[in-house]
């Protein structure tokens, strides 16, 4: 039998990688003894293999690309993989899958298309600290999956298309250091998911994922995540810090998108988009604000009402919808959207200056029979009166405002005269009882919360 024959047959379609190894004589495919299926082979020998290969110096990088792990295989335990590691369409068929503890410092990492369906794959305390880690489209679907304290510090770690099928998979206190992290449309389809206690440090992408395992995603900043397309129904946010300036990683992500436009032409496109995209956003806080409200965390389920608001005031199309978004514009400068009771009182005391300064050059009369005038200032500041008078006349104007902005015109020691100051002084008082309805009402519900 000639020398080409007895090479193993298997090429990676992915890498594009030639098994150099021995083919097995009584395999049917032509393949090396990592690479042939059966279970039966000679497990002292693969063993003995794969250690060759980790200490192979000469190699550009560790190649396991379609390798076939059968049961009592190779535990790759603390091992420091120092060059590049290619585990593409391996599949890990034993009742235990070890890499606890194990150091990729390569550039790339690669489990891309992986399968892991023994009983349980460890993960525990792994470093990933290479540029690249793969593991799009990889498949766990043993009983467990422990990521438990893995590090992933590399530029970009990708899950997508990932799926996770066992009955419990922990990336419980994992950190996430790295610019770019991908768990796009991923399932989870087991039957719990921990993301406890989880660092992300960089913008974390579940786009499109599908969460059929209750999945509780405890500690995690979700200021980091960007969660379009996901149904929340199976997730439990859990002990999340969460303030009213924050916002999920999809609303920054678009202002920064966005923001970065050059031309006019690709500009005219995202005006286009921009309804569509800020409406996803919001339907994102809508599903955040229903799970938060369901676990009678009224407070957060209000944060996330407020949000949901802003997004739905920046999807409005202008000029079309202009009047609903400067009614939008004006409930979150009057009350947060119903959820802030310091704007319910800011503007409150904002409404009560701005009269008080109107009052000043509509002139107020004495609200006695004879209705002196007691001033009037008008716009031509032709005889300017002395500050100290300026101050005294707005501070009668000031009271003359309080008084009228509250219910208490029996009270009142002046008067306007004139059809459009009674107008002023009108709207001035309707503006106040619905203020002061207002704040009653915001007030209620959060002394709720």
């Amino acid at each position: 039998m000639s020398e080409a024959k007895k090479r193993c047959k298997y090429k990676s379609e992915i890498t594009g990688w030639q098994c150099p190894y021995e083919a097995l004589h009584d395999s049917s495919k032509g393949f090396c003894i990592f690479h042939d299926k059966r279970k039966g082979k000679d497990i002292k020998k693969f063993n003995e293999g794969i250690k060759n290969i980790l200490e192979d110096k000469d190699s550009d990088a560790y190649h396991f690309e379609g390798f076939f792990f059968p049961e009592n295989t190779f535990r790759f335990v603390e091992v420091k993989f120092k060059k590049d590691v290619h585990f593409e369409d391996a599949e890990f068929n034993g009742k235990i899958t070890e890499f606890a503890g194990a150091r990729f410092l390569g550039n790339n990492s690669s489990f891309w298309n992986a399968k892991f369906v023994g009983e349980s794959t460890n993960f525990f305390d792994v470093e990933f600290l290479g540029k690249n880690t793969e593991f799009a489209l990889a498949q766990f679907s043993g009983r467990d999956l422990n990521f438990v304290g893995a590090v992933f510090s590399g530029e970009t770690v990708r899950f997508s298309q990932a799926e996770f099928r066992g009955r419990n998979t922990n990336f419980s206190r994992a950190k996430f250091s790295g610019e770019n992290i991908f768990f796009t449309e991923v399932k989870f389809i087991g039957e719990r998911v921990l993301f406890d206690d989880c660092a992300f440090k960089a913008k974390i992408d579940f786009s499109k994922s599908i969460f059929q395992a209750k999945t509780i995603l405890s500690k995690v900043d979700l200021r980091n995540c960007i969660l379009k397309g996901v149904d929340f129904k199976n997730i439990d946010f859990s002990l999340m810090n969460w303030d009213w300036k924050d916002k999920l990683g999809d609303e920054v992500l678009l202002e920064d998108t966005l923001r970065k436009i050059n031309s006019e032409e690709e500009r005219y496109l995202r005006r286009r988009r921009r309804n569509e995209n800020y409406t996803r956003v919001g339907e994102t806080y809508r599903q955040l604000k229903v799970q938060f409200h369901n676990k009678r965390d009224f407070a957060k389920a209000g944060m996330f009402h407020f949000r949901e608001q802003e997004c739905k005031r920046k999807a409005c199309k202008l000029p079309q919808e202009f009047f609903r978004w400067i009614f939008l514009w004006i409930l979150k400068l009057s009350c947060g959207y119903g959820e802030r009771l310091g704007n319910v009182v800011r503007s409150s005391i904002a409404l009560i200056f701005i009269f008080a300064v109107c009052y000043m050059f509509l002139g107020l009369h004495n609200a006695d029979d004879r209705a002196s005038l007691v001033f009037n200032y008008d716009f031509s500041f032709k005889n300017i009166a002395p500050i100290t008078t300026i101050l005294k006349d707005f501070g009668t104007s000031l009271i003359f405002s309080i008084k009228g902005f509250f219910p208490l015109w029996r009270f009142q020691q002046y008067k306007v005269v004139g059809d459009f100051a009674n107008l002023v002084a009108g709207f001035e008082f309707l503006l106040g009882a619905f203020m002061i309805g207002l704040f009653i009402y915001v007030f209620r519900r959060r002394m709720e919360k």
